[in-house]
């Protein structure tokens, strides 16, 4: 589960989860953030998750758009180069 860019396993917390761990589950192998602040705004994850911290949300880069065939770099006839 994932708050704020904050992932944690949480499968040793699941039992001690006042609302059960059905509910808990809702949260699971996303991103929770939403969903946390709403029941818990007043709770602070850190402080009560820090020992089932076990890494951070990296967001993925954005894919550059793929070159044309003949687009962006120094072909034959560019550049003084091969012309003929």
């Amino acid at each position: 589960m994932a708050i704020n860019q904050k992932v944690y396993n949480v499968t040793s917390y699941l039992p001690f989860h006042p609302g059960g761990e059905k509910e808990m589950m809702r949260g699971v192998g996303r991103d929770g953030t939403k969903l946390f602040m709403e029941f818990h705004a007043w709770v602070n994850p850190e402080s009560m998750l820090d020992k089932c911290l076990i890494g951070f949300l990296v967001p993925e880069p954005e894919e550059e758009e793929e070159e044309e065939e003949w687009g962006g770099g120094m072909g034959v006839g560019e550049g003084g180069e091969g012309r003929a």
